[in-house]
C-alpha cells in the first residue's frame, strides 16, 4: 500500500468522511466542536485539507488555522481533548509514519544518500619505506646536500625509478609519504613523483626536525628546505630556527593550522617568482592574524630559491626578513 492509501485508510478507520481530489485529500475539520472559530453560520461545512508528500503530510484548515507537518499532530490535539476517543487511533498513526520513515530511510540508503564515513588516514607501515632508506643519491650531493644533512633528514633512492626519495613525516616521525625527485629524467618523467598517494596540503615535509623551534621559515620545494637546515645547521643556529616546506606554492589550511600551533613565529620565504609572490601573499594572509608573520625577498641575493643559495645567502636572507 502506498503512503496516500495508507492515510486514506487510516482517516476512514478513524471515522472521517474523505474527498479526494486533484491534488489532496479534504475531511471535515475534527477539530470544529473545540474551536469558537468555526462557530458562524457562513461555516456550515468545516473542512480540512490534508496533503501526502513523501517527506510529510500537510494538514491546514483554512478556519480554525490548525497546521501541520505530520498527521500524528492532529491525532495528539483530537487526544488532548479526548484521550478515550483518540488514543487507539493515535498509536495507529504513529505506527503509519514509523513505517513510511523506514521505508524512505531504507531507500535513501539503497540509493547512496547515506555515505559512511571514510575511516581517518592513517601512517604508512615502516616496512614500506625499508627499500628505500639508509641509502644517499649523489644527486643529493649536486645540490650542495651533504651526507649529515641526507641522515639527519632521512633520505633514501628508488633504484628502480631512478630517483632520490625524502620521506614525509610528522612531528612525532610517523611516515605518510615520501617525494622522490628524478635524478636523470627522461622526456616524459615527472620532475616529482609522489608515493603512496599521501595528500600534499597536510603536511610539512620536515616537521620531524621541528623541536622547539621559536621561528620556522617556510619554504615551497624539498630541496629549498634541506639547504635551508643545512645552512642553519652549519651556522650553529639550529635552536632558534627550524625549516619546512609546503611542497608547492600554495599553504594550505591544514598546513596553516599546524604552523599556527607548533611555533611561534612563521618566515616566509617562497621562490622569487611571480608564483612565489602570489602563494606568499596568499599564505600571510592565513597567517598574520593568528601568528607573528615576517616575509623574505630571494631576489635581494639574485637567487630564486634556496637551492641556489650558499649558505651565506640563505642566512642573510633570514635574517632580512621583515613584516609585510
Amino acid at each position: 500500500m502506498n503512503k496516500e492509501l495508507a492515510v486514506l485508510d487510516l482517516l476512514s478507520k478513524s471515522g472521517f468522511r474523505t474527498r479526494v481530489g486533484a491534488s489532496n485529500i479534504s475531511i471535515p475539520c475534527p477539530l470544529a466542536k473545540y474551536s469558537p472559530l468555526h462557530k458562524n453560520k457562513y461555516d456550515v461545512k468545516p473542512s480540512m485539507g490534508i496533503k501526502v508528500t513523501d517527506s510529510a503530510v500537510l494538514v491546514n484548515c483554512f478556519t480554525c488555522g490548525f497546521k501541520c507537518g505530520q498527521l500524528s499532530y492532529l491525532y495528539k490535539r483530537l487526544a488532548s481533548h479526548n484521550q478515550k476517543a483518540w488514543s487507539v487511533a493515535l498509536n495507529k498513526c504513529h505506527e503509519l509514519e514509523r513505517q513510511f520513515l523506514e521505508h524512505g530511510l531504507s531507500n535513501l540508503s539503497k540509493t547512496g544518500y547515506f555515505k559512511k564515513p571514510e575511516p581517518p588516514p592513517q601512517p604508512i607501515n615502516e616496512s614500506e619505506w625499508a627499500q628505500y632508506g639508509n641509502m644517499f643519491s649523489k644527486y643529493f650531493l649536486s645540490r650542495n646536500i651533504t651526507l649529515e644533512t641526507g641522515k639527519r633528514w632521512g633520505v633514501g633512492v628508488d633504484q628502480k625509478r631512478n630517483r632520490a626519495m625524502i620521506p614525509i613525516r610528522d612531528f612525532k616521525g610517523n611516515l605518510w609519504g615520501a617525494v622522490g625527485r628524478a635524478i636523470n629524467p627522461g622526456k616524459h618523467d615527472p620532475k616529482y613523483f609522489n608515493y603512496w598517494q599521501f595528500k600534499k596540503s597536510d603536511h610539512l615535509l620536515g616537521s620531524q626536525l621541528i623541536k622547539s623551534h621559536k621561528k620556522i621559515v617556510v619554504v615551497e620545494g624539498s630541496m629549498d628546505a634541506m639547504r635551508g637546515d643545512e645552512a642553519i645547521m652549519n651556522a650553529g643556529m639550529q635552536d632558534q630556527y627550524g625549516v619546512v616546506s609546503i611542497l608547492g606554492s600554495k599553504l594550505s589550511d591544514k598546513q596553516a593550522e599546524i604552523l599556527i600551533k607548533c611555533s611561534l613565529e612563521v618566515i616566509l620565504a617562497f621562490d622569487y617568482d611571480q608564483a612565489g609572490y602570489d602563494g606568499m601573499q596568499q599564505a600571510h594572509k592565513k597567517l598574520n592574524k593568528k601568528i607573528m608573520t615576517s616575509v623574505c625577498c630571494i631576489g635581494d641575493v639574485g637567487k630564486k630559491d634556496f637551492g641556489e643559495c650558499n649558505d651565506e645567502e640563505i642566512l642573510a636572507v633570514i635574517s632580512n626578513s621583515r613584516m609585510f
